[in-house]
């Protein structure tokens, strides 16, 4: 899964009335250009096979249509699958508001929150998962994702320091398609508590080998 980083920002313009814009300095078009660049910038400088997804959640000016706003805030969730790409955005995004901004003769006011790492897989915790499910639940009952999740997860902060895997288990009732399923986070979401035995079993599986191997 990606790791997960958040950016605000404000950009600092000066206020003034819609009838007279040469009077103020209007920070909202530099807000619409720093979006812009920013989805431009991960077109163009970050390899297309090691993605990197910056969603503008948040984007705020003023509060009547004939008034020039003193500040436009932002808010970013910036999501990466590697380190390296990581700490470039963190670098990149920082230059390129504070350039457009600096190209408008306005400041920019930026608030760098990191949050999660990649949840990067070790290829044999997998294999030790997989060993377990076959052997609690049977062939079958396991595959891997098609493609990498842009979900974020803190047990990415514990794959740092201790080699493992993380597993998802569905919930999703058996006359429902996952491919048309809402997500997990939404309001129609809908989970089915018969799953939840056999879960256990195969929790329950996978913390007696582990200990038996420790053992051994």
């Amino acid at each position: 899964m990606a790791a997960v980083d958040k950016m605000s920002v404000d950009i600092v313009g000066k206020g003034g009335h819609g009838s007279a814009p040469h009077l103020g300095i209007d920070p909202v078009p530099v807000m619409a250009e720093v979006i812009l660049a920013l989805q431009t910038m991960v077109a163009r400088k970050f390899f297309v096979f090691d993605p990197v997804v910056v969603t503008v959640g948040v984007a705020n000016a003023g509060g009547a249509a004939n008034v020039i706003p003193e500040k436009c805030h932002i808010e970013c969730s910036i999501r990466t699958f590697s380190v390296k790409h990581r700490e470039k955005m963190e670098k990149l995004a920082q230059e390129v508001v504070t350039g457009v901004c600096a190209a408008h003769g306005r400041t920019a006011e930026i608030d760098w929150a990191p949050g999660m790492y990649p949840t990067v897989n070790d290829a044999d915790a997998v294999a030790f998962a997989v060993e377990q499910i076959e052997t609690v639940l049977g062939p079958g009952r396991y595959r891997e994702l098609d493609d990498p999740y842009v979900g974020s997860e803190d047990f990415a902060e514990v794959l740092m320091h201790v080699p493992g895997a993380f597993v998802f288990y569905s919930g999703l009732p058996a006359d429902r398609d996952l491919a048309s399923a809402t997500f997990n986070h939404s309001a129609t979401a809908w989970f089915d508590d018969c799953v939840i035995a056999e879960a256990i079993a195969f929790y329950c599986q996978l913390g007696w080998a582990t200990l038996r191997d420790l053992a051994n």
